[in-house]
């Protein structure tokens, strides 16, 4: 009869283990980030008294996650049918990200274009960017991608109306050359890695029995 030596079933015992085993916490992108704004007032159109604020946001988190990118305030005293209107007002975001591990930090940068109008019974905004809406860098060990999302400006009440800005961030190991980490294999590589480990096992005492 062949029996599987206590040995043979330790290992493929251990492969499942390392398997099923939790991702390690240096794997766990972290970081901080810090976001900066160009301006920090938008002035309405001609002699208009209405602006947008924008106030940024800062933190840390665990990709992958959703930040705060901006706060809006619309803040209006025209009376209707009077209007504050704004036409191609420029603006810029730029995120300082810091990876906790490495201690290395990238920027990414988003540039937009906001038009509309607003008194104080109602408001209008559309938001167009000019640049990449969906930036990668490499920082530390990771490849981080940040998407910007739409501003969302609601309705406004109140002769104020409040909005944001909003960003994904996600993150990639980078497993190549120079990386400091060596690529994993699959859960599903090393569960098949058990049964062929077994089986070559078994094979080499089949022909060991068959030669002695």
């Amino acid at each position: 009869m062949l029996r599987w030596s206590g040995r043979t079933l330790a290992a493929a015992s251990a492969l499942f283990w390392f398997a099923a085993s939790p991702v390690r916490a240096d794997q766990i992108p972290s970081f901080s980030y810090s976001w900066d704004q160009t301006p920090t007032t938008i002035a309405a159109d001609g002699s208009g008294s209405g602006s947008i604020s924008i106030s940024v946001g800062s933190g840390t988190g665990t990709a992958p996650t959703s930040i705060v990118a901006a706060n809006l305030s619309v803040i209006t005293s025209a009376i209707s049918p009077a209007l504050d209107t704004y036409t191609n007002k420029a603006y810029q975001l730029t995120l300082g990200l810091k990876d906790t591990a490495s201690g290395q930090s990238g920027q990414f940068v988003f540039k937009g274009l906001l038009n509309g109008s607003a008194n104080t019974t109602s408001s209008n905004f559309h938001n167009s960017y000019i640049s990449a809406t969906t930036v990668t860098e490499h920082i530390g060990s990771w490849d981080y991608t940040v998407h910007i999302l739409d501003p969302v400006v609601p309705p406004i009440t109140g002769g104020i109306t409040q909005g944001g800005i909003s960003a994904q961030v996600t993150a990639q190991l980078d497993k190549g050359p120079g990386s400091g980490f060596q690529s994993t294999p699959e859960p599903t590589a090393l569960l098949l890695a058990g049964p062929g480990f077994l089986l070559a096992a078994g094979y080499r005492r089949i022909r060991g029995a068959r030669r002695s």
